[in-house]
């Protein structure tokens, strides 16, 4: 199942949260209990109803019996510092008279609260305004990390760089000054050259062309690539080579990243461009004026009676009050997954710096994917129309 987030106070499996938004702007819809179908979008419906013992399942390993442990794939062999622990199954946590923490047989990755679906069919304001919400530091359970920032980054984009067969259930809530989309989108990865790599352009891209808040994708082919934005394919390119005015200086890579995220977070599949390191290096420089922490935290999960816990880390970006005179305010969290390195979660808050007649235009997004690995595709899963130049 999905691992992402609680929600008020608390991170919702993000999947589950807002896979029934109403009034979704779809590429790809993707419900709990219902298969993703390439190529939808826009049409406003009801919320589905989902049974909690038929949701995603959340990847990248199979479920493991009782016994069995975790085989995490391990960071490049180039890191010095130690790889993430891997989980904790916090047996010495559980209340008095519980069995020790064993994730059960046959179990889901991460199980489907009922109350947690319940509040996700409630009214779209009211979800927005819950899950935009970046919790501040050393609250909802995250405490002091022992690793750093730019650690953490190391691992997450060579595992981004390393994914294959692999699947992911993206949502996707956007607010920009034209406006607000939902998003439910598929991310298809076969190897290094063939994907399907799904992005919001939330008007903020490195094109410096201002876009509604509109679905698109880069797709390859293995041998060309192409990208679309809304219903326009760009002209292709090869997959060896990079897409049209990307990437962006690394200043503005870091400057921008609060607004970019969805185009960015797998840039180094699409692109082969080390985002992360390069953004952390600037932002460690100073570029952004931001105050980063890194947090860590045991999530309780309870299935079938039986209790464990899954780790996350989180990386929290402030910018502070001189920088934000000139550049405006920014606030963002990733949060990674101990188990894979994964991105699951990103919030940010960012606002234009007030024009000479005191406007501010302010954009916020919230995104969170839930994995799956060991997938089979066909060759259909990445069509484009490769014959356009």
């Amino acid at each position: 199942m999905i691992r992402t987030l609680k929600l008020n106070r608390l991170f919702l499996p993000s999947l589950c949260l807002f896979a029934f938004l109403p009034g979704c702007q779809t590429q790809q819809t993707v419900a709990a209990n219902q298969p993703p179908q390439d190529g939808s979008q826009g049409a406003p419906s009801a919320p589905p109803k989902v049974d909690p013992a038929n949701a995603a399942t959340r990847g990248p390993s199979p479920p493991q019996p009782a016994t069995a442990k975790p085989d995490p794939q391990p960071p490049p062999a180039s890191l010095t510092q130690p790889k993430l622990p891997v989980r904790d199954t916090g047996a010495k946590t559980l209340p008095p008279k519980k069995k020790a923490e064993t994730k059960p047989k046959n179990a889901m990755e991460i199980p489907v609260d009922p109350a947690e679906l319940k509040r996700a069919q409630e009214t779209e304001d009211k979800l927005d305004s819950q899950a935009m919400r970046i919790q501040p530091t050393n609250t909802d359970d995250w405490t002091t990390s022992k690793y750093s920032a730019d650690f953490v980054c190391q691992v997450m984009s060579a595992k981004i760089r390393k994914m294959q067969d692999t699947v992911a259930h993206i949502v996707a809530v956007v607010k920009n000054p034209d406006g607000t989309g939902n998003f439910n989108q598929t991310l298809k990865i076969r190897d290094h050259n063939v994907f399907k790599v799904p992005f919001v352009d939330v008007g903020a891209t490195t094109t410096n062309v201002r876009y509604p808040t509109i679905a698109s994708e880069m797709v390859s082919n293995g041998k060309f690539k192409m990208e679309l934005l809304g219903i326009k394919w760009q002209p292709r390119v090869l997959t060896s080579q990079k897409f049209k005015d990307f990437p962006p200086s690394a200043e503005k890579l870091a400057l921008t990243l609060d607004r970019n995220f969805t185009r960015l977070v797998y840039a180094g599949i699409a692109d082969n461009e080390d985002v992360w390191n390069t953004a952390m290096a600037q932002w460690q420089k100073g570029v952004g004026g931001y105050t980063i922490t890194v947090e860590e935290r045991l999530v309780p999960i309870v299935e079938n009676n039986v209790q464990y816990h899954i780790k996350q880390y989180r990386v929290h970006l402030v910018r502070g009050e001189v920088a934000a005179k000139t550049l405006g305010a920014s606030e963002m969290e990733i949060v990674v997954d101990n188990d894979w390195g994964l991105p699951v979660t990103f919030r940010s808050t960012s606002s234009s710096p007030p024009t000479a007649k005191g406007k501010v235009e302010s954009w916020q997004i919230f995104w969170g994917a839930a994995y799956q690995n060991k997938q089979k595709f066909t060759d259909q899963d990445f069509g484009a129309p490769y014959n356009k130049k």
